[in-house]
């Protein structure tokens, strides 16, 4: 039996901003990684010589990337942006083993969310109203 708890959080106006910040930093992640990772596949389909894209090497680039071009992505803690990564990284798994479809771009406002600490906090934010899953 699998039991969650939803609590409905009412935060005041800089937590709302930082959900949001939170919720924004862990898509462009996700969508930079996904980017990135069609681009670095397209190359090793060329040229097999050149690694396979991976989660690791994927966080390795995004943290360079975090330093010369998207400072603003420091406004919110470093888990937030890896996690994105690793549930790409899981999501190209199935799709190569045939069990989903191709993971496809997130879009802002539909089901965004954030996990912390480490998968056992998911924060949803739907419209103005924000959701703690546990």
């Amino acid at each position: 039996m699998i039991i969650a708890e939803k609590i409905k959080l009412k935060p005041n106006k800089r937590q709302k901003t930082y959900f949001r910040k939170a919720c924004g930093s862990a898509r462009f992640a996700y969508n930079w990684a996904l980017a990135k990772n069609e681009k670095q596949y397209d190359a090793y389909k060329e040229n097999n010589d050149l690694p396979k894209p991976n989660w690791i090497s994927l966080s390795r680039d995004l943290t360079r990337a975090k330093k010369r071009d998207l400072p603003w992505m420091y406004d919110v803690a470093t888990e937030i942006t890896r996690r994105p990564i690793n549930d790409l990284d899981k999501a190209l798994k199935s799709f190569f083993k045939g069990k989903a479809q191709f993971p496809k771009f997130k879009k802002k406002g539909c089901k965004d969310s954030f996990y912390v600490c480490n998968k056992s906090l998911k924060v949803e934010n739907k419209g103005s109203n924000f959701t703690l899953l546990r």
